[in-house]
C-alpha cells in the first residue's frame, strides 16, 4: 500500500508536538516571566472588624513587598481559602492573577518545592 504524504502537514504536526513538549517540560523557574514581572501590587483588603483583622499587618507588609508576609497569610492554619484576604495573599499582593498563582502553586507542589510561592517567585 503506497500512501502519499503531505510534507507540509507532517511539518505542522511535528511543530505542534514540539511546542506541546516544550510547554509541558518548561516547568517552573526561579524568576517570574516578563508578564508576571509587570504586575504591581494592588491595595490590600484590610478589615475593620471580624476574624481577618489579625491579618492586616501581614497584608500591608505583603503590599510593601515582604513576600514572606504573603506566604504567612496563605499558610496560616486559621486562614480559609477562597476569601478576599486569602486570594490577595495567594496572588502575592495582586502581583499575579489568580489563575497564574494557582498554576504556580500546583507546579511547586508537583515539583516538591517547599515554602511559599511568593517568596520563591519574587524573593
Amino acid at each position: 500500500m503506497n500512501r502519499s504524504r503531505n510534507p507540509i502537514a507532517t511539518t505542522r504536526i511535528i511543530t505542534m508536538i514540539s511546542a506541546m513538549c516544550f510547554v509541558a517540560l518548561s516547568g517552573l523557574t526561579k524568576s517570574a516571566s516578563a508578564d508576571e514581572q509587570l504586575f504591581y501590587p494592588t491595595e490590600p483588603p484590610l478589615a475593620d472588624s471580624g476574624w481577618t483583622v489579625r491579618y492586616n499587618g501581614l497584608l500591608v507588609a505583603c503590599y510593601q513587598g515582604a513576600m514572606d508576609a504573603c506566604d504567612q497569610v496563605v499558610s496560616d492554619r486559621g486562614m480559609i481559602s477562597g476569601n478576599a484576604v486569602y486570594d490577595y495573599a495567594a496572588t502575592c499582593g495582586g502581583r499575579l492573577d489568580i489563575v497564574t498563582a494557582r498554576r504556580m502553586s500546583a507546579q511547586m507542589f508537583q515539583n516538591g518545592i517547599p515554602g511559599g510561592k511568593c517568596s520563591y517567585v519574587f524573593g
